[in-house]
C-alpha cells in the first residue's frame, strides 16, 4: 500500500482505484511481495456492515482533497509516507479508546485473513485475496478469543 519510496510504482494513485456500486478495485503496482512491479488488482466487495470497504472508500474520496494524485495525501499534493500512515493510525486507534499496542498497519492483513477464514473462504481464495503464494496466511488468522493479546 504505502512504501518508503516516492517513485510512481510505490505511491498509490487515485487512478489506481475504480469504484462500482458493490465493489472497489485497487491496482497495487508494487509491494513487498511484488517488487518487480507487475501489479495486482485487489477487489474489495461491499459488506452489510459499518466497516464496508466500498462505503469507507466513498466516504474517504468525499473528504479527500480534489487532486489527481496521490490517493493518500496531505491537503496538498505530497504523498502520505508509511511512517505518517502509522502515526495517524496510532492516533485514530487511541481516539476511539483502543490500545494502540493491539493494532498496527499489518492489522489490516490480519483482519482480512481472519474475516475470510471466519466466512469460510477456501484456503486458495484467502491466498489469492492476500497475494500469498504459500500457506503463510495461516499465521495471520486470529480467532475472536486470540484478539485479547497484543500483536507485535
Amino acid at each position: 500500500m504505502l512504501t518508503k519510496g516516492n517513485g510512481s510504482l510505490s505511491v498509490l494513485g487515485i487512478k489506481d482505484v475504480s469504484m462500482e456500486n458493490t465493489r472497489v478495485a485497487i491496482v497495487v503496482k508494487s509491494s513487498k511481495i511484488n517488487q518487480l512491479g507487475k501489479g495486482v488488482t485487489v477487489v474489495l466487495s461491499a459488506q452489510d456492515s459499518h466497516t464496508c470497504p466500498v462505503k469507507s472508500m466513498l466516504g474517504f474520496l468525499h473528504v479527500r482533497p480534489q487532486i489527481s494524485d496521490p490517493l493518500f495525501c496531505h491537503y496538498g499534493v505530497k504523498p502520505l509516507t508509511r511512517y505518517q500512515f502509522s502515526a495517524v493510525l496510532d492516533k485514530a486507534i487511541v481516539a476511539i479508546g483502543l490500545d494502540k499496542r493491539f493494532y498496527k498497519s499489518y492489522s489490516f492483513r490480519i483482519g482480512a485473513a481472519s474475516t475470510a477464514y471466519q466466512k469460510e473462504f477456501s484456503d486458495e481464495d484467502i491466498k489469492i485475496a492476500g497475494r500469498w503464494k504459500s500457506s503463510a496466511f495461516q499465521t495471520y488468522i486470529r480467532s475472536p478469543l486470540a484478539c485479547s493479546k497484543p500483536m507485535g
